[in-house]
């Protein structure tokens, strides 16, 4: 058998390893050692790319009977990226650039929900839902459950900033669930900016509004999806990957005002249990905002 080496870009032995003489399924071969070098390497399989002769390495065919050296690079574009090839109702999207449109409507269902390709594991993260048509309401935000995508996932647990109706005067934050409103943000329309600074490594999520911070709260110790929900035909919000200075508040500035809720909402549930089987949780306190006319 012939041996191949993975490298990291600084030259380190990641893997060294056998390709077979024949390779019955090349696609599976390579997700294999994928997955090989995800678990050498401590970096997850689907943020790494690995490159031969200076092109990515789609498939091991290439490489069937013969030596070689690949190099191994992190690629975290799944972070902010559409996934639309996963989406169960992809039919009903289209993509131009970081951009997705809610194309067609289900006589049924009329809402589709997208997702980013990969969750976020670890770091500070800060994108922008830039909102270039809203035509009813649209929530943008995280979830830890990849199956909120397409049109049945609207009761798959998040944390989401909230539109509010178009005719309504007020957005919303929404925790655990939409239309579980946590506290009140500012309306939204067409044109406008919705931030998200994810905190993966201290479970928190903070939003701003076209550059002006409104709120956040405290996350399960979850890997978290960039997400958002279309809602009417012609809705479009495209996903931006932005400096994490440039968000407008630090976190350490804002974690003991009102405008932060400090309390764990998933205390003494289990994620998989909160998702499927218990009751939408009353978050109405006396300590938490609310809108009477979302």
């Amino acid at each position: 058998m012939a041996s191949l080496r993975v490298r990291n870009l600084a030259g380190s032995l990641l893997l060294e390893t056998q390709v077979p003489k024949t390779l019955d399924d090349t696609d599976a071969s390579l997700k294999d050692l994928m997955e090989e070098v995800s678990t050498a390497w401590g970096v997850p399989s689907d943020l790494i790319k690995l490159v031969y002769n200076g092109m990515p390495l789609e498939s091991l065919e290439a490489l069937e009977g013969m030596s070689a050296e690949l190099v191994a690079v992190i690629d975290e574009s799944p972070l902010y990226t559409w996934d639309i090839e996963r989406n169960p109702d992809k039919n009903r999207l289209s993509v131009s650039g970081a951009a997705v449109t809610f194309e067609r409507i289900d006589p049924i269902e009329d809402y589709v929900n997208v997702l980013s390709q990969s969750p976020v594991r670890q770091g500070i993260h800060f994108v922008e839902f830039h909102m270039h048509s809203v035509l009813d309401e649209q929530w943008c935000g995280v979830t830890m459950f990849p199956d909120r995508a397409g049109c049945r996932g609207g009761l798959v647990p998040g944390c989401f900033y909230y539109s509010g109706r178009q005719y309504a005067s007020k957005g919303a934050l929404d925790a655990f669930r939409e239309r579980q409103h946590v506290l009140d943000f500012s309306h939204v329309q067409n044109g406008d900016v919705i931030g998200l600074l994810l905190d993966a490594d201290r479970h928190v999520a903070l939003f701003s509004l076209n550059g002006k911070f409104q709120g956040g709260c405290r996350l399960p110790d979850l890997p978290m999806y960039f997400c958002t929900a279309l809602d009417e035909e012609g809705d479009t919000v495209e996903l931006m990957r932005c400096p994490v200075e440039d968000f407008p508040v630090k976190l350490d500035d804002v974690i003991s005002t009102p405008r932060f809720v400090n309390r764990d909402l998933y205390e003494g549930e289990g994620p998989r249990h909160v998702a499927r089987l218990s009751p939408p949780i009353d978050w109405l306190d006396s300590d938490v905002g609310s809108s009477d006319d979302l």
